[in-house]
């Protein structure tokens, strides 16, 4: 441990042992917070009724992919989709299934 073996008393090793273990504590500590912080992330990116990603990290996508497009010169595409009459659906079946026929296409793109 670098210390001199004459200054290493049994206060100084039950010291250290108490230092180490209150080290591995922490070490877990930091793996659950970070844990947390990437549901977190995976929460604030993705749409709550959808396995997609919500206009928050699309617009974070599509601005890195900008980027890289420019940066190294390469093209790039951006891919829309419309549910023609998506309108109707909710209007005419209610939200419920309008959120099932979104649910629906998102399954298949997925």
């Amino acid at each position: 441990m670098g210390i001199p073996a004459a200054e290493l008393t049994p206060k100084v090793q039950a010291t250290i042992v108490t230092l180490m273990e209150e080290v591995q504590q922490l070490r877990h500590q930091l793996e659950a917070t970070e844990a947390q912080l990437a549901e977190v992330v995976k929460l604030a990116d993705q749409d709550a009724l959808t396995p997609t990603s919500n206009r928050r990290a699309f617009v974070r996508e599509l601005h890195r992919a900008m980027s890289l497009a420019e940066r190294y010169g390469e093209p790039s595409s951006v891919l829309y989709f419309d549910i023609n009459n998506f309108k109707e659906i909710n209007d005419t079946y209610g939200h419920l299934a309008g959120d099932d026929a979104l649910m629906h296409v998102a399954d298949i793109l997925a």
